[in-house]
């Protein structure tokens, strides 16, 4: 028996026989009567009986169980009349049937479904398993075997062995949590020409049994030219999309040739999806970033478009704009591509919470790409901004005593430039509710903007503290005020042109 129900019985019986006991040990016996009435062999094993396998679940003879999924959970225990049971053997088999239909062989398989022989066995000392029984066919049978193994090491020759019939079970697949972007109804949701998408694959076999992932962007109905991936992939990034909407197709299949359920984004079928998701192509060396999500009227992109339409032309051949709203992109190569399809980027952003963070490794690509420059208007500055985006040189830092400056109506705040560089001097028009802040540079640095001294009493700063800091390389340049409340367009298009074009 287990060695569970041994111990209890072994308890027991000492309680119950005491007297006897008592006797048999001033005899001096050594062989002890077996909780079945036959005598046991406490030392050696050459009379030893061997234990006896049972399985939980049993059908009546001559049948099967009913078929099911290849998801198992299989309990057994077994007993010893005159020990105890120290562990169990076990095999898993499929039954391997002739052109006739007929059984014809059983093929026999190790822990990790690898084939072997008739004589291995995995050994284990649990009751219960879980078990993922790997289906390449429609329906297929499996066979389930299990022995006991006593104290004596006495194997129990005949196993306790079940059949199940397995039915293949259809996989699925869903797009990753969050990986597609949030669409409205009316409006339509934009990229340029590079756009990723992620999944999760799943199997009740099994992810083991997935084998194939197909893809399809715009099939025509009965369309059969879908690409091919191998199941290890769980992303795909499409590049040098052609202008216009588009639909992405994804299913993916199963060693058996059963097929998942075929999803789409944008999904129709949702109502706040649209039909199409649009592509645009990327135009000019120039980009506005717009990361300014509370912006619903889109009034702050409106105002730098009108000072780029001035500076290089139209939108759409001089220059592009990109909205992020609430979300980057899931996967960073969309990020990361994106940016690097332009040379000059002007990244906005205002009150709320910016995307900078999530960006960071992209953008730091982008400015240490030869010839490219970036300006970065933004209240939010975190060490990324500052520190880790500045490289080694260490261009940027924080005054370990960093100053928040306010703006007041009654104090007229410039900015002034460094004296000798071609930055025109610029002014809020507004006040700002929210603090920015001011920086110190660093070696190899160099400062561009400084707030004029404050008139108001007392003084709503110390100083002249510095604003507007950029890389020696000209490849970065950072304000920590937003150009919208500047007052002049026309300064802040010089203050543009000077940072990109100098």
């Amino acid at each position: 028996m287990s060695v569970l129900r041994t111990g209890f019985l072994v308890l027991a019986a000492a309680l119950a026989l005491g007297m006897i006991a008592l006797v048999q040990l001033g005899c001096q016996s050594l062989n002890p009567v077996a909780a079945d009435g036959l005598e046991g062999n406490a030392q050696g094993s050459s009379n030893n009986l061997p234990p006896q396998t049972y399985l939980s679940l049993v059908p009546k003879a001559g049948t099967l169980p009913a078929a099911s999924s290849s998801q198992k959970t299989i309990h057994w225990w077994a007993e010893d009349p005159d020990g105890w049971i120290v562990s169990y053997i076990y095999r898993w088999g499929l039954l391997v049937s002739d052109t006739s239909g007929a059984v014809a062989d059983t093929q026999w398989y190790d822990d990790n479904w690898q084939q072997v022989s008739d004589s291995t066995w995995n050994e284990t000392e649990q009751e219960q398993l879980d078990f993922t029984l790997p289906i390449r066919t429609p329906t297929a049978d499996f066979t389930f075997q299990v022995k006991a193994i006593d104290n004596s090491g006495a194997v129990d020759p005949d196993p306790a062995e079940i059949t199940f019939p397995v039915f293949n079970s259809r996989p699925k697949v869903a797009f990753k949590l969050q990986s597609n972007p949030i669409t409205y109804a009316g409006k339509t949701f934009t990229t340029f020409n590079v756009r990723s998408f992620a999944w999760d694959a799943t199997d009740p076999d099994g992810y083991q049994t997935i084998d194939k992932v197909f893809y399809a962007l715009d099939p025509l109905p009965g369309d059969t030219t879908w690409e091919e991936m191998d199941a290890v992939y769980n992303s795909v990034t499409l590049r040098d999309l052609t202008t216009g909407d588009h639909i992405f197709w994804l299913k993916v299949e199963d060693l058996a040739g059963y097929q998942s359920p075929t999803i789409h984004f944008p999904d129709s079928n949702v109502a706040t999806d649209p039909a199409h998701w649009r592509v645009k192509q990327p135009a000019g060396d120039y980009l506005i970033v717009d990361d300014y999500a509370l912006d619903q009227s889109n009034t702050h992109l409106d105002f730098y478009r009108a000072i780029f339409d001035s500076l290089y032309g139209a939108e759409g051949t001089a220059y592009s704009t990109w909205e992020l709203g609430t979300e980057l992109p899931y996967v960073s190569a969309d990020i990361s591509e994106t940016l690097m399809k332009f040379k000059k980027i002007l990244w906005y952003s205002f009150y709320g919470t910016p995307l900078l963070t999530q960006a960071f490794n992209s953008m730091y690509s982008f400015i240490n790409t030869p010839g490219n420059r970036m300006l970065l208007t933004t209240m939010t500055v975190d060490t990324g901004m500052v520190l880790d985006l500045s490289d080694s040189l260490y261009l940027l830092n924080y005054d370990p005593t960093y100053l928040r400056v306010r703006t007041n109506a009654q104090d007229t705040v410039l900015f002034v430039p460094e004296s000798g560089s071609d930055f025109p001097e610029l002014m809020l028009r507004q006040t700002v509710s929210n603090a920015w802040y001011a920086l110190v540079e660093n070696p190899g640095a160099e400062v561009v903007y400084r707030l004029d001294p404050s008139v108001k009493d007392p003084p709503q700063y110390a100083g002249t503290p510095t604003v507007c800091i950029r890389r020696v390389d000209k490849s970065y340049t950072l304000l920590t005020v937003p150009l919208w409340v500047v007052y002049d367009p026309v300064s802040i298009g010089k203050f543009i042109q000077v940072v990109f074009d100098e």
